[in-house]
């Protein structure tokens, strides 16, 4: 119960200082409006928008989804309470329902587009991402719910110096 009031309040912490940043940005009077207006997904594509919203008073909690193809027309949208949290994991919220809804409907060319301040999804092909890779295929095979490592577990270690290696990092170093 400790480490998860601790995982809260550092979540409180961090959408506050989202807030100070988001506060302190200057919105440019001479902003380029591609850089403000809805784009398109490229052919063949889904765009899902997903954006959250948290009450002030009382963390109160919601998420929405809107799909368009790529001609920009409306394919579905969705919406729901998530309960009372903070802003970043209703942002997280958001986005596992959109991707959620996308796998369900079988689109599996999707582009998400979020306006968290914080946070950038990348895709990466399968072999840069072999490290993660074993990290999932243990929790696959864990009997807990989750496990938190400070350090890389030994039959992975390899592989996370190859990658370091790989990306020009010179040194390679497990402290705890």
């Amino acid at each position: 119960m400790k480490l998860l009031e601790n995982i809260i309040a550092r979540d409180d912490r961090f959408v506050e200082e989202v807030r100070r940043a988001k506060a302190k940005q200057i919105v440019s009077i001479n902003a380029n409006e591609s850089e403000i207006q809805w784009k398109r997904p490229p052919s063949g594509w889904v765009k899902v928008n997903v954006d959250a919203s948290v009450s002030l008073i009382d963390n109160r909690a919601g998420v929405g989804v809107v799909f368009r193809d790529s001609g920009g027309r409306w394919i579905r949208g969705a919406a729901r309470s998530v309960g009372r949290c903070n802003a970043l994991l209703a942002e997280m919220w958001t986005i596992h329902d959109g991707l959620l809804h996308a796998w369900l409907r079988g689109y599996r060319r999707v582009v998400v587009e979020s306006d968290c301040l914080k946070v950038e999804l990348y895709h990466i092909g399968r072999g840069r991402n072999q490290v993660t890779d074993r990290m999932a295929a243990r929790g696959c095979n864990s009997e807990r719910t989750a496990v938190l490592l400070s350090l890389p577990p030994m039959e992975i270690r390899g592989l996370v110096e190859e990658e370091l290696r790989n990306s020009n990092m010179v040194t390679v170093e497990f402290v705890r």
